[in-house]
């Protein structure tokens, strides 16, 4: 767009506008008038000056030829083009340092007999935690809940519940799958122990637990050293946790 400031060198008085809105109008500073300099710093118009519209008001040709005449100038507005938004995406350089917060749900969240604890509540803190900007959650999956019932017998449903909460507080989900035993120890709220059929097993094999050089077993998770025997109904240790 183009504003054309009123009058040249010469003239006593001048206009200037600048979109449309009022900016400067006088005696111009530069012939000894009372008008001060405009300040166009609040707006975000950047002039040049567009030879093609200079009118020559004298024979010079000029506006340093003619003190008495002067020259006509068109100024040509050009509006500051926006900046591009910034990008929110882990890839942008920026943010290429940012470390996703997650936040480490209750122990208990899925109880013992598989059931989801306290929906309602639980929902309500995670949609506390969504609007605090935290990026999701971190649940342990317990072997002992999700295949109790028996070898290769698994029941997901209260973790697929839970899931589906998350997802729905839009929230994101680390899932720790967990084959050791949950708390059973002193100031431990929470116990759950690892399946009741391999519990089982290690009645007649207690070689499967890790063991102290007093013979005092440890119960709360498989020895490394049964990770390729298959003594868990044909499933090696190994097996068992791919499974």
């Amino acid at each position: 767009m183009e504003r054309l400031v009123q009058g040249g060198i010469g003239t006593r008085n001048i206009r200037l506008e600048i979109g449309g809105r009022y900016v400067y109008e006088g005696i111009p500073w530069w012939i000894g008038g009372t008008a001060k300099k405009p300040t166009i710093t609040t707006t975000k118009h950047a002039f040049k000056l567009d030879c093609r519209n200079v009118k020559k008001k004298n024979s010079a040709g000029c506006g340093c030829g003619g003190r008495g005449r002067g020259v006509g100038v068109a100024l040509k507005a050009a509006i500051a083009e926006p900046k591009a938004p910034i990008p929110t995406t882990y890839d942008d350089p920026m943010l290429a340092n940012y470390v996703p917060v997650y936040v480490m749900l209750p122990l208990g969240v899925v109880t013992n007999d598989n059931v989801l604890e306290d929906r309602e509540g639980l929902e309500k803190q995670l949609k506390e935690l969504h609007a605090a900007g935290v990026d999701g959650v971190m649940v342990d999956v317990w072997w002992g809940i999700v295949e109790s019932k028996g070898p290769q017998q698994y029941d997901w449903s209260a973790y697929r519940d839970l899931f589906q909460l998350v997802q729905h507080c839009n929230l994101k989900l680390q899932a720790i799958m967990s084959f050791h035993q949950c708390g059973g120890n002193v100031g431990d709220s929470v116990s759950i122990p690892i399946p009741k059929w391999v519990l089982q097993i290690g009645a007649s094999d207690p070689d499967i637990f890790y063991t102290n050089r007093n013979g005092i077993r440890n119960k709360e998770c498989l020895s490394l050293g049964v990770d390729n025997t298959p003594l868990f109904h044909g499933r090696t240790a190994i097996k068992v946790t791919m499974s």
